[in-house]
């Protein structure tokens, strides 16, 4: 049976865990957020094993849809400046429990993705160590 690896992400702002051990997808805790999307808002919870696009909506959003994404505790909203490289969308950042930053597509039926690690000797190591990989 393949390995799937879970992060644990935080708020890039405030740094606090955006982790929901009551909303599972998967059997996991999802990632919770703020979504706002043409004057609706609502909560959206995204799956954490990683590759996974797989989440739960408070609302309908239309696929091809920009959501905008702030942090349920700062509220404030969650943008890094970089825009998507297969649909020219905003990039949505996040921090990872391992040292690394997580980016995901702010477009609904986006798929791409992006991690980087800040030191990815040290973040291999612990890959290895915790998941038994690389």
């Amino acid at each position: 049976m393949a390995k799937h690896i879970a992060l644990n992400i935080k708020c890039p702002e405030c740094k606090h865990s955006l982790m929901d051990p009551d909303h599972l997808i998967h059997a996991l805790p999802s990632a919770k957020l703020r979504m706002h999307v043409h004057g609706h808002e609502g909560d959206v919870h995204l799956c954490s094993q990683f590759g996974c696009t797989d989440h739960d909506f408070d609302f309908e959003v239309e696929e091809g849809q920009l959501t905008h994404l702030t942090c349920p505790h700062c509220e404030r909203e969650l943008s890094s400046g970089h825009l998507c490289k297969s649909c020219n969308a905003p990039m949505v950042p996040f921090l990872t429990e391992g040292g690394g930053r997580l980016y995901l597509c702010s477009r609904k039926g986006c798929h791409m993705h992006l991690f980087n690690f800040e030191n990815v000797r040290d973040a291999l190591k612990r890959m290895h160590k915790k998941f038994g990989i690389l």
